[in-house]
């Protein structure tokens, strides 16, 4: 089994994340959710130049963002000043899973596809 180190590992991560991800469903108690209809068209783009454009129940939303290697989550960074915390679950080539760090969502999990 080929292992990578740290560094190694959060580049790579990093470089899969820069992709546009389409919202595809919530998951809460191992039970999965379809996006409300005001979500349905919800995705992140994250862009090589650390910034990112986001549509959230119809709002379009754009700011920068970082990774941070030790902790595994994206910091988002909107036009406003507001940051959020997502941590990276899992993800692949076509999919990513996030938990939000925010309150009223802690115990959901935000499935994205690539398409």
């Amino acid at each position: 089994m080929l292992q990578y180190t740290l560094p190694l590992a959060s580049i790579r991560i990093k470089q899969g994340l820069l992709k546009r991800w389409y919202l595809d469903k919530y998951k809460i108690a191992n039970k999965a959710y379809p996006p409300s209809r005001v979500e349905k068209d919800d995705y992140i783009l994250f862009k090589e130049d650390m910034t990112f454009i986001s549509r959230s129940e119809g709002k379009m939303e754009e700011g920068s963002w970082s990774f941070n290697t030790n902790g595994s989550y994206i910091e988002m960074l909107d036009g406003t000043g507001e940051k959020v915390k997502a941590y990276v679950i899992t993800i692949t080539a076509n999919l990513l899973i996030l938990r939000f760090d925010v309150e009223e969502i802690r115990d959901m999990q935000a499935i994205y596809q690539a398409h």
